[in-house]
């Protein structure tokens, strides 16, 4: 079973990886059209969700301590609809990578028993990753500062007795980090 286990939520990080396509979706189509298609997909998403908890639907593709909460994909989507908004192109283009590049690899070592590698690998792989998007246009300090707080945002699960989702708190950490450092920097 923990086998089993872990094969799926490695292809459920695979498919996070998919998410990966909003970056040569800005590139393609610009914030505006983005954002439009964005909204429509999240509110088929949210459709699904909202069927998926009402009525028991598609619930092998959601973990067990989902099943009766809202699933981490909606939280990620509202995510991606804030910063998408309101945040520049560089900005939302650094914050989606470190978020579903750094953290998939990060829950990828976590399922496979490696957590104490899992915060080194999100900070590297999300730096990597933005040193790649240098050519888009990502200024790589501001990116390398995000990359940074969004790896401590991830070890942190909790205050007090509050959950925090890693699908909205690390993106959002992200462009706000980004942000903040493209004026310092």
């Amino acid at each position: 079973m923990r086998e089993l286990l872990s094969r799926s939520e490695i292809l459920r990080k695979v498919v996070h990886f998919t998410g990966l396509v909003y970056i040569p979706a800005y590139l393609q189509l610009g914030r505006d059209l983005l954002l439009i298609c964005i909204l429509i997909v999240f509110f088929l998403v949210s459709l699904l969700e909202f069927f998926r908890l009402k009525y028991g639907l598609l619930e092998g593709f959601v973990r067990d301590y989902e099943r009766e909460r809202i699933g981490a994909h909606i939280y990620f989507g509202i995510a991606v609809l804030v910063i998408t908004a309101i945040f520049p192109g560089d900005c939302c283009i650094t914050s989606v990578a470190i978020a579903l590049l750094g953290d998939g690899v990060a829950g990828i070592l976590k399922v496979l028993n490696l957590r104490r590698f899992a915060s080194v690998s999100m900070f590297s792989s999300s730096a990597l990753a933005c040193l790649a998007l240098t050519s888009v246009g990502i200024r790589l300090i501001p990116a390398i500062i995000a990359c940074v707080t969004s790896t401590a945002v991830e070890r942190v699960e909790r205050i007090g007795k509050y959950y925090l989702n890693d699908n909205l708190t690390i993106p959002l950490t992200a462009a706000i980090t980004y942000e903040l450092a493209k004026y310092i920097f």
